[in-house]
Order: C-alpha cells, then sequence, then structure tokens
C-alpha cells in the first residue's frame, strides 16, 4: 500500500465521547488530502481504544496504538510520531478544542517551515474560555522557555503542531519524554530556528475532563 503523504497523531486517555467526532472532523478538512489518523490510547478505562479500533475495521486510513503499562501525553505523541508512514506529521488532542479547520494552512506553511505550531498568542489566535490557572502556566512556561532555552516561539505550551518527518527521526532517539509537553523538547533538541506560526482560537472542552493538574 502506498504510504499517505500526511500523518496526525492523536493521543488519548479518556476521550470517548470525543474521538469519533473528530475523526468525521478530520475527515471533512482533509477530504482531499492523503492522510492517516494514529490514535495513541494508554488503555483508557472509558473504552476510547475500543471506539477507535471499531472505527480501525471500517476505515484504513485510521490506526490504532492501544498502549498498556505506558502513559504520558508526550510519550504517546513520541510513539505515534514513530510509527507514523507520512512525510508530514501533525500533532493535537482529541477534546475538540484544536481547530483542525487550519490544518490546510499549516501544512502549506510546512513548505517554508521545519515546524509550525498553532498558537493561540499570534495574530487570529485567543485562548478562548480559559482558567486564570492555565492562562498563569502558560505564561510562565512561555518566559522560561525563551529565557533558558532559547526557543522563540509564543505558545510553547501548544499540543497543536506540526512538523516535517525527517525533524522527528534526527531527534527521535534523543527524546526523553515525560510530562504535556514534547513540543519544546523538540524544538531544543532539533535546534529549530524557522518555526512557523499560525493563530487559532482555543475552543472550550464540551466533553470529559482535562488531564492538567498541578
Amino acid at each position: 500500500m502506498r504510504s499517505p503523504h500526511l500523518s496526525i497523531v492523536v493521543p488519548t486517555f479518556n476521550e470517548r465521547e470525543n474521538i469519533l467526532e473528530l475523526i468525521r472532523r478530520l475527515a471533512v478538512v482533509l477530504a482531499d488530502k492523503d492522510y492517516e489518523v494514529i490514535v495513541v490510547d494508554d488503555d483508557s478505562p472509558d473504552g476510547t481504544w475500543r471506539v477507535v479500533e471499531a472505527a480501525a475495521e471500517q476505515d484504513p486510513r485510521i490506526r490504532l496504538n492501544h498502549r498498556i503499562g505506558r502513559k504520558g501525553l508526550s510519550s504517546a505523541v513520541v510513539d505515534g510520531c514513530g510509527v507514523a508512514q507520512g512525510q508530514r506529521i501533525f500533532v493535537m488532542d482529541a477534546d475538540l478544542q484544536h481547530d483542525e479547520a487550519i490544518i490546510p494552512d499549516m501544512l502549506i506553511r510546512l513548505e517554508e517551515y521545519e515546524v509550525v505550531v498553532a498558537t493561540r498568542h499570534a495574530e487570529g489566535g485567543s485562548v478562548g474560555v480559559f482558567a486564570w490557572y492555565r492562562q498563569f502556566i502558560s505564561l510562565v512556561a512561555t518566559w522560561g522557555v525563551k529565557l533558558l532555552l532559547g526557543v522563540r516561539v509564543s505558545d510553547p505550551m501548544s499540543g497543536f503542531f506540526c512538523l516535517r518527518r525527517q525533524v522527528f527521526d534526527r531527534v527521535s532517539s534523543e527524546l526523553r519524554p515525560r510530562g504535556f509537553k514534547i513540543l519544546i523538547e523538540i524544538l531544543w533538541r532539533a535546534k529549530i530556528r524557522n518555526i512557523g506560526e499560525i493563530g487559532f482560537h482555543f475552543r472550550a472542552r464540551t466533553a470529559g475532563e482535562s488531564k492538567l493538574d498541578s
């Protein structure tokens, strides 16, 4: 089988109520694209993986990586990117807060940049209904990343980004994924300087619960 041009990696944990809607929306936005959706599920108690497994039986573009005994958002992203077949890799959440409609524009910008970040802080972007403590965490992280690591990006906490396959291959053996935000480590280890950004409106979650805690 011919490898898809575009891979979308979606880490999940208890996203049964959202994942099929995301897959449906991606099918609409990417109707003219050759793509695959890789769902990396950490053995969700709500059975998210069962829903994806059933969907994959009906659509060969959907792939399930059901992880047992391994947990963590960043490591799930790394595992998903590791098995991705596309030359362009996207990472996004399953909670429907990331605007899938900007993916085609991100793909275009990826022809110019090695990494393109969907940011809440660029022109056209907004944080939406965002709790004050999460805004504070984002602010502190942005300041720290710029000061300590020298990574110039307006939204280093973003979980919505895309990169060229060769960028991931260049750093995959060096990644030590912990916590939530793998983007920061990729940018730092790959020494990426030509980073593209595109603003997006961060939507409110309609189902499930945020995984972010102290």
